[in-house]
């Protein structure tokens, strides 16, 4: 840990947390040393890794959310409405996460134009931790999730544009929330018209939700334990945009596999079953003298081979989507069997016939994503979710990329 101060005309105290790098011991005149920082805090000098509050802007937030309008028109006069308003909370273990609308603006003055004022709306994520934390649980268990809701939600990526972290008190005053800086914010770049109307993959906002807010939230904290792995392997290529073709292919597939894991029997008969029948074969080829040798190896090797098909569980995850699922069958009966070879050659590589090109691979990928997210949006509570999909553009020009 560090503490420092910024430049004489800011004078904001400064904590460099998780530094790492090289420090010269030498007769050598260093002028300078570089380190590496996990995270950077401007507006107090933290005695350790301890915070009680977050609050995280994400670029699609205020859009994802609809809050109510900031002003309210009056004859001759505009009412601004500034104060913050919490459109819900809910519990998350001990902790309470909140969303927040409250609005952020400047006045400036010019020859030309005199005094202007601008003021927008602006909404935030809110985690209120019962125990003092670390700022990367609070990252890994509370922000994490929300952002991967978001992504889920729209189909596209989301940035954190702004933290916010808020000290345990040191004996130094009543801790601020302070300024955060790691590596994962960027620079925003949203716009409210990508996500509305049926030419934007969004399939949920939290003004057509079906289930309440205060709900919604601890449900998907809850689902998203559960399903961790296929909604990490879905969002991969959102967080990392640089992917080819290729990876984005097979980390889409490995989702709809665990997907299909998660929710289905992933063994062709029950355990008791399958015992059985070996110790059948077993039994049959040590009667018929076979040696202990080569018995001892066909045991294990039939022990070991009781899962499904790659093919039969995507084809239980597409029907498990309803209309959704029926729909791109009807435009593709093959599309299982191929994604299904595609993923074997682009994991295990071995016959290159057949082989889809990029732009195959690429709507192979968009239409696996649509059944992901359908699925796990069902198992959300979105009992809509079909008739949602239906009418998305994105989805419909997707299947007709694959139809046969």
């Amino acid at each position: 840990m560090v503490h420092g101060r910024l430049h004489e005309e800011d004078r904001r105290d400064v904590s460099l947390l998780g530094v790492a790098g090289l420090t010269v011991s030498s007769d050598l005149d260093v002028e300078q040393e570089d380190y590496r920082v996990e995270l950077a805090l401007l507006g107090w000098h933290v005695d350790g890794n301890a915070f009680s509050e977050a609050k995280v802007d994400f670029d699609y937030l205020n859009a994802w959310l609809h809050p109510p309008p900031l002003w309210e028109n009056a004859p001759n006069r505009i009412s601004v409405h500034t104060d913050d308003i919490e459109l819900t909370s809910a519990p998350i273990e001990s902790d309470r996460v909140r969303l927040v609308a409250g609005c952020s603006g400047n006045r400036r003055w010019s020859r030309t134009t005199g005094d202007v004022v601008r003021v927008e709306r602006r909404s935030v994520f809110a985690i209120d931790c019962a125990d003092p934390s670390r700022w990367e649980d609070i990252v890994d268990s509370r922000i994490r999730p929300f952002h991967d809701l978001l992504m889920l939600s729209l189909d596209r990526p989301v940035r954190i544009t702004g933290l916010r972290l808020r000290p345990v008190g040191t004996g130094q005053g009543t801790p601020q929330l302070c300024d955060a800086y790691l590596s994962v914010l960027q620079r925003p770049s949203a716009s409210l018209h990508a996500i509305v109307g049926v030419n934007a993959p969004t399939l949920l906002r939290a003004n057509d939700s079906p289930v309440d807010l205060a709900a919604l939230l601890p449900r998907w904290y809850c689902l998203w334990r559960n399903f961790w792995e296929p909604v990490r392997l879905l969002l991969a290529p959102e967080y990392a945009p640089f992917m080819y073709t290729a990876h984005k292919f097979t980390s889409t597939y490995r989702s709809a596999e665990a997907l299909a894991k998660a929710l289905f029997d992933s063994k062709q008969i029950p355990r008791p079953d399958h015992n059985a029948r070996v110790q059948a074969v077993i039994n049959s080829a040590a009667s018929a003298g076979i040696d202990t040798e080569v018995i001892e190896w066909a045991k294990a090797v039939l022990q070991s081979r009781n899962d499904k098909p790659q093919k039969q569980l995507i084809e239980e995850l597409v029907k498990s989507t309803g209309e959704v699922g029926a729909t791109i069958v009807q435009a593709a009966p093959e599309f299982v069997a191929r994604v299904a070879r595609t993923r074997g050659r682009e994991s295990h590589g071995g016959s290159t016939s057949e082989t889809p090109d990029v732009v195959q691979l690429h709507w192979y990928g968009e239409v696996l994503r649509w059944i992901i997210r359908t699925r796990i949006l069902s198992e959300l509570g979105i009992d809509d979710i079909e008739s949602r999909v239906l009418k998305r553009e994105p989805f419909r020009y997707a299947v007709d990329q694959v139809r046969e």
